[in-house]
Parts: structure tokens; sequence; C-alpha cells
């Protein structure tokens, strides 16, 4: 037999008022959490839907809609001649069941691999962050404007090509061929999300069962973990100020089947892989029969020299495949980058793209298009290298005139400063970097140390220090502020 019930109409009312804008769901999660509790227990007899509402100054379909929620999620039932009861066989959770559900199920998923190296991270302001370019330069009327052009083109309510949509790839393979010193057609360009889907992509393709990947160090820990954590064996080669040494690559009883490498900038001491060093690169590939993947991060920023032809532009037999994205030169949020693939892994490429996440979302990419078509993108870049050079040589400058540090004996040097939008101001030794972390905390300030990119211990000492913060100025200051004291 149904027991009537006993609903605190005041509690009720005081919840209901807390969420005006969605009642219905309010007088849900109420009664969701009385039967829950044990509250209203089986077989009791919810009110009258047009005696509740009344009670409770609300519509009647504001009781109804949440009876009918509690009905399909088999907490009550309506019954003829008696109305809306709770169900039999609700167990009532304890409260701790209900405060903590999250830790009852935890232990049923799977684990995540912990990282080999713990992220960087300071409870300290860390100046000049490197790798975040200054988007407050992107020309915003011309920006929104290509975003309404895209959406003006709209698109069919398909999926579309897994391979990006045509207009960017054309542009991307415009703009490769008229700065990179290299051929490269709409068709051999895949559109993906960001960098790192390009290096996973690859990975995917080219890695097998005992196969493994080799990386700088030091290196992009964010690509090497995401890889690591993908179930893909990376294993470290040397790096050094002129980029990946070959001869560690050489010395491997076992050869890695595909190698990444930042040649046109290293990341992070910022030097740029010679000719001698491109071409035994090459060889080493194809004398075992290996891939490389060259990560072209940010080589659209040159400042004291030219620009080096890709990599790729070297690759007459097809052993190279090429990476970049727009997050350095327009703004990480965008999400877009593309891989440049050799002919026989362009349709592996495709098909792996299409299974994993259809396509790379359509309007960015032809926001993107219609900025690189209109002669935009050309002129930012233009003028963010400007902007770039200048702060760089005020960086520059600061950190060479740091008497306080070569009165100690701690004087460091400035390496990577060609090209990019980071330098790596390097230490003979540990006391040096030690010095500067240790005045800078006493100001509560930090720098990001390069020992942060290796893989394992690190023979490097010393800080990154990006020169595109819009703050620059009073990083500056603050920086020189803090090593000038005793």
């Amino acid at each position: 037999m149904a027991r009537p019930s006993t609903i605190e109409i005041p509690i009720v009312r005081a919840a209901l008022k807390a969420h005006p804008r969605r009642i219905s769901a309010a007088l849900t999660e109420v009664l969701r959490s009385r039967i829950m509790k044990g509250g209203l227990a089986s077989a009791t007899r919810l009110p009258a839907s047009r005696a509740f509402a009344r009670e409770l100054g609300v519509a009647r379909n504001v009781v109804t809609e949440a009876y009918a929620v509690l009905a399909a999620e088999g907490l009550v039932s309506g019954r003829a001649g008696v109305g809306t009861v709770v169900q039999a066989g609700v167990a009532p959770q304890s409260n701790d069941a209900v405060r903590q559900p999250a830790n009852r199920r935890q232990g049923h998923l799977p684990s995540i691999p912990a990282p080999s190296q713990a992220p960087i991270s300071s409870d300290a302001p860390i100046l000049f962050e490197p790798c975040v370019p200054d988007v407050s330069f992107l020309d915003e009327a011309a920006w929104r404007s290509c975003w309404r052009r895209s959406l003006r083109r709209g698109v069919s309510g398909d999926y579309q090509d897994p391979a990006g949509e045509a207009f960017l790839r054309t542009e991307i393979a415009h703009h490769l061929s008229q700065t990179r010193g290299w051929t490269v057609g709409a068709d051999d360009v895949l559109v993906t999300n960001g960098a790192l889907e390009a290096l996973n992509l690859l990975a995917r393709v080219l890695i097998g069962q005992g196969d493994w990947i080799g990386m700088e160090t030091p290196g992009w820990p964010a690509a090497r973990e995401a890889l690591r954590i993908g179930g893909f064996e990376v294993r470290s080669i040397k790096a050094d100020l002129d980029g990946l040494d070959i001869d560690d690559l050489a010395r491997r009883q076992a050869s890695p089947r595909a190698v990444i490498v930042t040649p046109a900038h290293q990341f992070p001491l910022g030097g740029r892989l010679p000719a001698d060093r491109r071409r035994a690169l090459i060889a080493w590939a194809e004398r075992h029969d290996a891939w490389i993947i060259e990560d072209d991060y940010d080589s659209a920023f040159r400042f004291d020299v030219p620009a080096l032809p890709a990599l790729a532009a070297m690759d007459a037999n097809q052993r190279i495949a090429h990476v970049g994205s727009f997050s350095k030169t327009l703004a990480p949020a965008l999400r877009i980058g593309y891989v440049i693939g050799p002919a026989a892994l362009r349709e592996r490429l495709r098909e792996l793209k299409l299974l994993l996440n259809y396509h790379t979302a359509t309007f960015g990419q032809l926001a993107i298009a219609q900025f690189m078509a209109d002669g935009l993108y050309e002129r930012h870049l233009a003028r963010m290298r400007r902007l770039y050079s200048g702060r760089r040589q005020a960086m520059v400058s600061a950190l060479r005139g740091v008497s306080a540090l070569r009165r100690l004996g701690h004087d460091g040097t400035i390496e990577g400063i060609e090209a990019g939008l980071h330098l790596f101001w390097r230490f003979p030794s540990s006391r040096g970097a030690k010095e500067v972390a240790d005045r800078l905390a006493r100001s509560a300030l930090s720098l990001t140390p390069i020992e942060a990119y290796s893989d394992g211990a690190s023979p490097w000492h010393g800080f990154l220090a990006g020169f595109t913060s819009p703050r620059m100025d009073t990083e500056l200051s603050a920086l020189q502020a803090a090593l000038t004291v005793p």
C-alpha cells in the first residue's frame, strides 16, 4: 500500500528560489536526492501534481516535468488510482556514497601513465614565458572580416574531406613553395588539429611493434609525453648548439624507425642544423630504412640570417614528413596545423585522420585560408618580425648588462638568437644558473630552466626566455632589479 510523503515545502521552495531559470530541474534534483538518500522510501506516494504546484507557488507543468524525469530514471512510477509512487527496489545511498561517487568509481578507470618528467611549474610568476606569440598585434578588423567571409561561404551538412579544406591546403602549399624553397602541391597537405596531432598521426602510421621513435634532448616535453602516453617508445638522442647530434644517432645499435627533429631552430637550444648534418641525417634515414619527421615550429621568424630551405626540400628519396602549424605565427588557440607527408604515407594519413576525428573544424580553416589569400598573413608575419626583432635586441642588451653576475664570475652567454621566439641564456655551470634563480626567488620571480626540457639528467645550465610578451619592458625592469640586489 502506498504511503503519503512528507516533503518539507519550505526547503523545496528555497531550492527553487535559488534556481529561478531552471525550477523544474531544481525540483527534480531535490526529489531525486530525497529518494536516493532514503528520505522518500519505496512505495511512498508523492503529492498530486496540481496540489503540489499550488503549495510551491509554481505552474503545474513544473511538477509534471519533474515527475516525468524521475519516472524515466526508474525512480518513480505512475499508478492508476494511486498517483506517482516511489519505485520499489531503489536502494538508499549512504552519505559517503552520495558525497564521493567519483572515488568509488575511480578504481575502474584505466590509469594514465605518469609523466617521465615533472611539468614546468613555479609558485613565482615566470618571466618571459617562451613560445607564446603576442596576439595583440593581429589586425583584428581584417581577422574578423576573414571569419565573416568564411561563414558566408557556408558548408554542406556532411562531413568534409579528412585532408582538410582545399582552399587552406592550396594556400599552405603556395606559402611553403614561396618561403621554404620547396615545391608543394595542395594534395600533399593534410590539415590537423595542431602539430601534436600531426606527430601522433605520423607515429601511428610509421611505428610498428618493436619500433621506437627518436627525439632530441633537450626537446619538446609535450610531444615526448604525448607519444609515450599513446603507447609509443620514445628514446632520446642528444642535441647540441648545432641541433641533432648525428653521431649519437648513428651509435645506436638498434636504429629508431623515425626521428623527430627541429632543424630550422632546435628547440630549445636554438641552433640550426648545418648542411653537413642535414646531409648525414638524410643518408642515415636512407641507410636504415627510417623516417625523418621535421617539426618546423617557428621557422617563419628569422632575424640575422636568411631562411634555410625546409629539410624536406632536400629529400630526393621521400623519407621526410614536414610538420607545421599556425600556433606561433597566429595564435595557439586556433589549434590548426598540417603535415606534408611523402607520397607513400599520404593516403594512410588521410584514412587514419578520418577514423580518429573525421576532419579539422571547417570555419577556422576557411578563415585562415582567406587571411592568407588576401596577403594578410605575409603582412602579419613581416610586422611581427619587426616587433620581435626589437624586443629580442632589448632583451639581449638587458641580459648582457647584468654586471652583478659578472662580478661574481657567473656571466652567461646568449644562444639561439638568430631566429624564433625565444633565446637560451646559458651558464657554464649550475652555480651561475642557481645564483640567478636564487636572486629571482628572493623577489618572488622565476625563469624557465633549460633542465625542464631534458629527458633525464641535463648537461645544460641556464634559462629559456621568450621575447614576445607585451609586458616585456616591465618584466625586464623586474629582472634587472632582482639581479642587481646585493
